[in-house]
């Protein structure tokens, strides 16, 4: 149960990022277009984090809302954001654990 509330968020927030990339979008809109562009990167096992495949789920799901440039736009600035934001975290963690002398990995936080 905790899991499902925490992942819950964390779409929830991916979902809140690619609204406010959004110039007058519906914040319903931009999660549900999240949720399915994220799926079908996952389902496209061949593209490394789903690259390429999300973005064009995103692209033509936000289009016919707000145009093809600034659907393109947001879905390029929500991946280059959510790359930083990945690799920020993993440097975090590997300082965290060079500082505590941890290893990193799952079941260590």
């Amino acid at each position: 149960m905790r899991a499902l509330v925490l992942m819950t968020s964390v779409w929830a927030c991916y979902g809140v990022s690619l609204w406010v990339l959004l110039p007058g979008g519906d914040v319903l809109a931009a999660l549900a277009a999240f949720a399915l562009a994220h799926a079908a990167g996952v389902l496209l096992v061949f593209a490394p984090a789903g690259l390429g495949a999300r973005e064009a789920v995103l692209i033509a799901l936000l289009s016919p809302v707000v145009g093809v440039p600034t659907a393109a736009a947001a879905a390029l600035l929500a991946r280059v954001a959510h790359s930083v934001g990945d690799f920020a975290l993993a440097a975090g963690a590997v300082a965290r654990a060079r500082r505590t002398r941890e290893p990193v990995g799952v079941g260590h936080a």
